[in-house]
């Protein structure tokens, strides 16, 4: 059997924690609709800033999975270039667009 890709089974790890209360599980009550208590979210960022991911909502597998094949992970820079008409940020070399309901699924910490 080959061996399981790191970041897959980072991701799988934390959704099979996910709801149970521990650490790196737990949703800190975002959901459908809801922004992340005590943070940031990626749209709330200005042109030209630059921030680190801390935390990305898991509870809708779609829309984690296209995170996840975009590289973005905990832990990355990221600098927001354009937020007007969609939203472009850049996460190590690679320049992503995206909507604003993807951006809103990702925590930042200033850094």
């Amino acid at each position: 059997m080959p061996r399981e890709n790191l970041i897959f089974g980072w991701f799988r790890r934390r959704r099979h924690r996910a709801g149970k209360g521990e650490k790196g599980g737990k949703r800190n009550g975002a959901g459908k609709g809801q922004q992340f208590q005590g943070g940031r979210t990626l749209s709330q960022l200005s042109n030209g800033d630059e921030a680190v991911v801390s935390q990305i909502d898991t509870s809708d597998r779609g829309t984690l999975n296209k995170i996840m094949a975009l590289g973005i992970l905990p832990g990355m820079r990221v600098t927001m270039i354009q937020r007007y008409p969609t939203f472009v940020f850049q996460v190590g070399n690679t320049r992503v667009t995206a909507d604003e309901n993807l951006v809103n699924k990702i925590l930042i910490n200033r850094g």
